[in-house]
C-alpha cells in the first residue's frame, strides 16, 4: 500500500508540475488563450487580454466574447460562427473587431476547438485570440499605396512598363496598354514586343532592354521610333533603367517614354520659320547670309564666282496706301512667286522684310551673265499683277554685286548690292546698277561723315543763317528760312547739301531737325525781347521726321511752350514728294498745327509726281516753286508756263506763291509780269547771319 501510495503522489507532482509548465507556457505568449462554456460565457482567458484590449482576466470571466465588440460587429461575428457552433466543429483565423477599453479597435484573428467531457457531450470552447491589427493597418496602407501609384501611373500622360529578366510584361499603366492597342494593362501582362505587335521596333526596343539590364546602367532620354496599331509613323523620348531587389539583383528592367511626334513636327517648324520668311516662303535674311557664306567658301575653294541681286519694288508704299496691307501683302507673294520663276533653280531667293528681295545667282562667271537675269527680273516684274481684281504695276530697282577672287565677306557683299540699289533708285528707278569701287569711297566717306555729324551733334558744332523772303511790292521781309550750316573743326563752314543726306539715311536728322527748330524759335524770341519786329520763321521738316507725326506734333508744341514763340510765327515747310506720300494720319496732324496757328508750306514745288489740281487737296498756306524752273528759264521754254500757271492757280486757291531762285533784275521783271509778289533768292539776299539779320529788321522798322 505504501509503494502504491508513493507512485500515486509521485505522478501528481508530475501531473502539477506539467500543468504550471503549461500554464507558464501559455501565460509567455503574445496571444491569449480563452476558454468559454456551452453558453458562451469566458470562463478562463490569460492575462494577456490586459495588455491585448485593456480588461483583466476577472473584468472578462463571467462575461460573452460579444460583450466586448460593437452591436454591428457582434451580429457578423454571430452570423459567421453560428454554423460552426451547430456543427461543433473547429475554426481558423476568424477576423473579428474588439473594443479596447480604451475605446480603440483591435482586430484580432481567432481560432477555437470544441470542448467535449468523458461522456462525449460538449463544453464549450478552447481558443486563441491573436492581435492582428498592425498587420491590418499595414494591409490597408499597401492598398492605399498600390491603389495610389496606379492612379498616379493611370492619370499621368507618361507610358509606363516593366519586364522580367526575358523581356516579358509584368506591367503597365492604362496609357501604354491604350497605346498598344489594349483596352487594359491585364491584357498586356505576359507578352513580349512581338506579341504587342510593335512590328520591326521589337528587336530594337529589346535590343535596348538587354543593354541596361547587362550594364547595370540606366539608358535616359532615347529617341525611338514606333509604328501604332493604325500605321502611323510616331517619334517616342524613351527612359531605361534596370529593376533591384532589396539585395540588389536586377530582375528587369522598367520603362517609360511620351509621345514627342508633334514637339518634333513643332520643331521642325520653328526651325523652317528661323530659316523662312512667313509670308513668302522664301529664304529669309539669316538663311540667305548663311547660304552666302557658303557660295563665298565655295568660290574661295575654286568654284564659280557668283553675283548678289539686292532689289526692293518702286512705290510699293502706294499700293499699301491706296489698296490696303492685305492687297500688298498678296503682291508681295506673287513677286516672290515671280523671282523664283525667273531665276535658275541653283539659284537662292529671299525676302528680307517690307519689299526688299535679296538673290544669290550662281556661276556668274562675269557680269553680261548678272545683266542678263536682272533684266529678266525688271521684265517680270514689270508685268502687271491682278489681285483681287486691281491690276497693279510694280516695277523693281536692282543692285547687283559681284563676288571676285578677292571678294568680301557675306555682310560686306549686302552693303555692296545695297549701295548699288541706291544708287538705280536715285537715277530714275526700273533699273538696275553694279557696286563698285568708286561707290565703295563713297560708302566709307558717308560713314566717315555720320560720325563727324553725331560728334557735332554732341558738340554744338551747328549754327543757323537766314535767308529772306521779300514782298516785291513793298521791299519788306516777309518771312525768314532758317538754314543750318555746320562749323566742321577742318573742313570750315559745311553747306546742307553736303550733309543732309547723310543725316537722314542715318537717322540723326531727327535730332538735328530739333536743334533746328528750337534755336530758330528761341532766336526768334530773343529778337522780339530786343524790342524788333521779326517776321515769320520758316523751318525745313524732313521727311524722316515727318514720319511719326504724332511724335513731331508734340515736339514743336514742346519747343513752342518752352521758347515763348507765338504760334503764328513759325511756318513749317515740306517737299512736294513728302506731302504727296503722305497718309490720312500725317494730313490730319498738318491740319492740327494749321488749326493751332502755324503756317504749312510746299517747297520745291513741281519738282514732284503731282499735278496742280492736287493742290486743293493738302492743308497747305503756300507753295514755293522750285528754283530751278527760275534757273532753267532760258534753257526750257516751258517752265515759264509752269510758274505762271502754278501762280494762277495758287491765286485761285487762295494760296500764297513764293518764287524761289529769283537771282537777277530780268527774272524779278519777269515774275512781277506773272503777278508774282514773294521772291526768294540771291537778288535780294543770300543767307545771313542772325546779326546781319538783326541790321536788317532795325533798317525796315
Amino acid at each position: 500500500m505504501a509503494l502504491v501510495s508513493r507512485t500515486r503522489r509521485q505522478a501528481e507532482e508530475e501531473s502539477r508540475a506539467s500543468e504550471r509548465k503549461l500554464r507558464d507556457l501559455v501565460e509567455i505568449v503574445s496571444d491569449y488563450i480563452w476558454e468559454i462554456d456551452e453558453n458562451g460565457i469566458y470562463t478562463y482567458v490569460t492575462a494577456h487580454t490586459t495588455s491585448a484590449i485593456g480588461y483583466s482576466p476577472r473584468e472578462m470571466i463571467g462575461k460573452s466574447p460579444f460583450d466586448f465588440m460593437s452591436p454591428d460587429e457582434s451580429s457578423r461575428v454571430q452570423a459567421l460562427f453560428a454554423p460552426i457552433l451547430a456543427t461543433r466543429g473547429s475554426f481558423t483565423q476568424l477576423e473579428n473587431v474588439v473594443r479596447h477599453k480604451d475605446g480603440r479597435q483591435i482586430v484580432f484573428e481567432t481560432s477555437a476547438v470544441p470542448i467535449f467531457g468523458e461522456q462525449g457531450e460538449f463544453k464549450g470552447y478552447r481558443g486563441v485570440d491573436r492581435n492582428i491589427t498592425a498587420r491590418k493597418q499595414a494591409e490597408v496602407a499597401l492598398r492605399d499605396s498600390q491603389q495610389l501609384i496606379e492612379g498616379i501611373l493611370n492619370a499621368i500622360p507618361v507610358r509606363v512598363f516593366w519586364k522580367d529578366l526575358n523581356l516579358v510584361y509584368l506591367g503597365c499603366n492604362a496609357a501604354f496598354a491604350n497605346d498598344s492597342g489594349h483596352t487594359s494593362p491585364e491584357e498586356v501582362v505576359g507578352k513580349d514586343d512581338y506579341q504587342m505587335g510593335w512590328r520591326d521596333q521589337a528587336e530594337l526596343y529589346r535590343a535596348d532592354d538587354r543593354r541596361v539590364i547587362e550594364s547595370g546602367q540606366a539608358k535616359l532620354f532615347i529617341e525611338e521610333p514606333q509604328t501604332t496599331p493604325d500605321g502611323k509613323a510616331i517619334t517616342l523620348l524613351t527612359s531605361k533603367l534596370p529593376l533591384r531587389r532589396a539585395n540588389g539583383d536586377i530582375y528587369g528592367v522598367l520603362g517609360s517614354y511620351v509621345d514627342i511626334t508633334d514637339r518634333k513636327r513643332a520643331e521642325e517648324e520653328i526651325r523652317l520659320m528661323a530659316h523662312r520668311d512667313f509670308l513668302t516662303g522664301l529664304a529669309n535674311r539669316a538663311e540667305f547670309v548663311d547660304r552666302l557664306s557658303q557660295e563665298i567658301a565655295r568660290a574661295q575653294r575654286g568654284g564659280a564666282p557668283f553675283a548678289v541681286v539686292y532689289l526692293d519694288l518702286d512705290h510699293f508704299k502706294d499700293v499699301n496706301d491706296t489698296l490696303g496691307h492685305p492687297i500688298g501683302d498678296l503682291l508681295l507673294k506673287q513677286v516672290g512667286q515671280r523671282l523664283t520663276k525667273t531665276v535658275r533653280e541653283a539659284d537662292t531667293v529671299a525676302r528680307f522684310g517690307g519689299d526688299e528681295f535679296a538673290i544669290i545667282e550662281a556661276n556668274v562667271r562675269e557680269p553680261l551673265e548678272a545683266v542678263i537675269v536682272a533684266e529678266k527680273l525688271l521684265k517680270a516684274l514689270g508685268e502687271p499683277f491682278v489681285i483681287g481684281g486691281n491690276q497693279i504695276r510694280s516695277g523693281a530697282s536692282i543692285g547687283i554685286s559681284v563676288y571676285g577672287p578677292d571678294g568680301p565677306d557675306a555682310e560686306t557683299l549686302l552693303t555692296h548690292a545695297d549701295v548699288a540699289l541706291y544708287r538705280a533708285k536715285a537715277e530714275g528707278r526700273g533699273t538696275y546698277r553694279f557696286f563698285t569701287n568708286a561707290m565703295d569711297a563713297e560708302v566709307r566717306a558717308r560713314v566717315t561723315l555720320v560720325t563727324d555729324l553725331r560728334d557735332a551733334l554732341e558738340k554744338q558744332q551747328f549754327t543757323l543763317m537766314y535767308q529772306p523772303q521779300t514782298d516785291v511790292e513793298t521791299g519788306r521781309i516777309t518771312t525768314l528760312e532758317a538754314l543750318v550750316r555746320w562749323n566742321h573743326p577742318t573742313r570750315g563752314l559745311v553747306s546742307p547739301a553736303d550733309f543732309i543726306d547723310a543725316a537722314e539715311k542715318s537717322g540723326l536728322i531727327v535730332p538735328l531737325g530739333h536743334w533746328v527748330l528750337h534755336e530758330a524759335c528761341r532766336q526768334t524770341r530773343e529778337w522780339i525781347d530786343a524790342g524788333l519786329a521779326p517776321p515769320r520763321i520758316a523751318v525745313n521738316v524732313s521727311a524722316v521726321q515727318f514720319k511719326a507725326p504724332r511724335a513731331m506734333e508734340e515736339d514743336i508744341a514742346s519747343i513752342l511752350a518752352n521758347t515763348g514763340l507765338p504760334p503764328e510765327l513759325l511756318e513749317l515747310e515740306f517737299t512736294e514728294s513728302v506731302l504727296m506720300e503722305a497718309s490720312a494720319d500725317h494730313r490730319e496732324a498738318l491740319l492740327r498745327l494749321r488749326k493751332a496757328g502755324l503756317r504749312i508750306a510746299m517747297d520745291d514745288f513741281g519738282t514732284g509726281y503731282s499735278s496742280l489740281s492736287y493742290l486743293s487737296e493738302f492743308p497747305v498756306d503756300l507753295i514755293k516753286i522750285a528754283q530751278t524752273f527760275m534757273l532753267d528759264l532760258r534753257v526750257k521754254s516751258g517752265n515759264a508756263a509752269i510758274v505762271k500757271a502754278a501762280i494762277g492757280l495758287a491765286n485761285d486757291l487762295g494760296l500764297e506763291v513764293v518764287i524761289e531762285g529769283v537771282e537777277t533784275e530780268e527774272q524779278l521783271g519777269m515774275v512781277k509780269s506773272w503777278g508774282g509778289r514773294f521772291v526768294q533768292g540771291y537778288y535780294f539776299s543770300k543767307p545771313i547771319t542772325t546779326a546781319e539779320v538783326a541790321t536788317k529788321l532795325r533798317q525796315q522798322a
